[in-house]
């Protein structure tokens, strides 16, 4: 088992997160830092819910793309996200965290959280890359450490769902789903591969 002893909370909750979203994918086979969650599951916390303020700027659908989802880099200014963007539909205030909102022409969504002005998590939902399929054995050649670049020299592009700022790394998940709904999802922290998981692709 990887051992989590002397990282710090923040790093667990990472692979929680990582854990859940994978298993979301109706019993994702993960690697074996899933079991790293066990004793982090057991901890219970409490804390003041904020007041959570929506305003509505737009109704009208921008034409944003994956293209330019993929642009928007985590650390860089909310200013420059909205210049490859345009300008959100929506923000939601929780706190001292600001939510926006992109509704695309496309069907798809963009959201960004802003803090201080900079972007530290972007989301997408419904879009996808040129390349999202995978097969088993694409996936078993994969291996921690690996930098995106070499994982997607093996198993195609994937794509970009979330990418974040966590405790002084930036973590990103790509997904790749095959016609006949088998899925797996990447995390990489840095740029360097740190989880894996998969649904059905060795049925």
């Amino acid at each position: 088992l990887f051992n989590l002893w002397g990282e710090n909370m923040k790093k667990v909750i990472a692979v929680v997160t990582s854990a859940i979203l994978c298993f979301s994918l109706v019993g994702c086979k993960g690697s074996n830092k899933e079991k790293e969650t066990d004793t982090a599951n057991n901890e219970t916390t409490t804390s003041t819910v904020a007041q959570k303020e929506t305003k509505v700027f737009s109704e009208e659908k921008k034409a944003a793309t994956y293209d330019n989802f993929l642009k928007v880099e985590v650390g860089e200014s909310y200013d420059d996200t909205v210049k490859e963007l345009g300008e959100p539909n929506k923000l939601v205030t929780e706190g001292d965290t600001n939510t926006y909102f992109w509704t695309l022409e496309n069907g798809g969504s963009i959201s960004a959280i802003v803090e201080d002005g900079k972007i530290v998590s972007m989301s997408q939902g419904l879009l996808t890359g040129e390349s999202t399929s995978i097969t088993i054995d694409q996936y078993n050649k994969l291996q921690d450490g690996m930098t995106i670049e070499e994982v997607q020299a093996i198993a195609g592009s994937g794509t970009l769902t979330t990418e974040e700022q966590m405790d002084g790394y930036v973590r990103s998940f790509y997904s790749y789903k095959n016609d006949d709904n088998s899925t797996a999802i990447i995390t990489y922290h840095d740029g360097k591969l740190y989880w894996k998981c998969q649904n059905n692709l060795d049925r």
